[in-house]
């Protein structure tokens, strides 16, 4: 089971996807789903996630840096690969509220009824 963790604005917790057991216990070995790198873009509220094949899409809706951001598979964790759109290039996203859509490899964000980004996954 993965479990989205933020921080919020109390600047407390880890903004990261925890893995749990059935059992509901934190897995062992990666407990954290995305492998904290320094290039990474920093991840704020993330807010949905959508796996499509070795990729992960995150909506990051945060007040000074939404984003829809491309993770790709490295053994049991997920690298940071890069940034699909961010709220300078789409400014309806400044706080997407929704889950990537991974319907027909097809990755898209809406805001209520409205779409937001489409995005053609490999």
């Amino acid at each position: 089971m993965w479990w989205i963790s933020y921080q919020g604005e109390s600047g407390r917790g880890v903004d990261n996807i925890g893995v749990f057991e059935d059992d509901g216990s934190p897995r062992k070995i990666h407990p954290l789903l995305l492998d904290p790198s320094p290039t990474a873009q920093p991840l704020h509220i993330a807010r949905g996630f959508a796996l499509v094949g070795d990729d992960l899409y995150i909506a990051n809706a945060w007040r000074k840096d939404s984003h829809i951001a491309r993770y790709h598979r490295h053994g049991d964790t997920f690298r940071f690969k890069e940034v699909l759109a961010k709220t300078e290039q789409v400014a309806a996203m400044v706080h997407p509220f929704s889950e990537p859509s991974q319907e027909s490899k097809r990755v898209s964000l809406t805001a209520g009824v409205n779409p937001l980004f489409s995005h053609q996954a490999n």
